[in-house]
């Protein structure tokens, strides 16, 4: 399980052009057991391939071994979508660490660690269509894509 907490001052949730959203995270003993991501925020639905969700971003984990996570993200451009990663990072169950990642709508995806750059990637340039769905915090209930 992952606990989300957005941080003060951390951003529209559904912007445009670039934005930073900023999260509390605290995982559970079975967080990496979850195989998959862990959902920190989600208003795609599908990070990739399949044209009817090129809208919205995601940020979120995925498991990379025990304690040990990889930050990511996914954004909808319209035509198509792409997916970022940061780098693998221990993060120990039941402390709290903020999670951050900023998106500059000119080609660069920054993700942050306890405010500590932890890898900048490249990514197309542009503006993220809006969402056709309502954006969650955490994981969607329910929910049973597989793509």
């Amino acid at each position: 399980m992952i606990r989300v907490t957005l941080l003060k001052n951390a951003g529209e949730i559904s912007p445009a052009d670039a934005f930073e959203i900023k999260a509390e995270v605290s995982l559970d003993d079975n967080a990496g057991k979850v195989p998959g991501r862990l959902m920190i925020f989600d208003s795609k639905y599908v990070p990739t391939g399949n044209s009817k969700y090129n809208k919205g971003y995601m940020f979120f984990l995925v498991s990379a071994g025990k304690n040990i996570f990889r930050p990511g993200a996914a954004f909808g451009f319209g035509k198509n979508s792409t997916q970022a990663f940061g780098r693998n990072i221990q993060l120990i169950p039941g402390r709290k660490y903020q999670l951050s990642m900023v998106f500059n709508a000119s080609g660069k995806v920054s993700f942050y660690v306890d405010q500590k750059l932890n890898h900048q990637v490249s990514v197309p340039a542009g503006k993220i269509v809006p969402s056709a769905i309502s954006p969650v915090f955490g994981d969607r209930a329910g929910a049973n894509y597989q793509p």
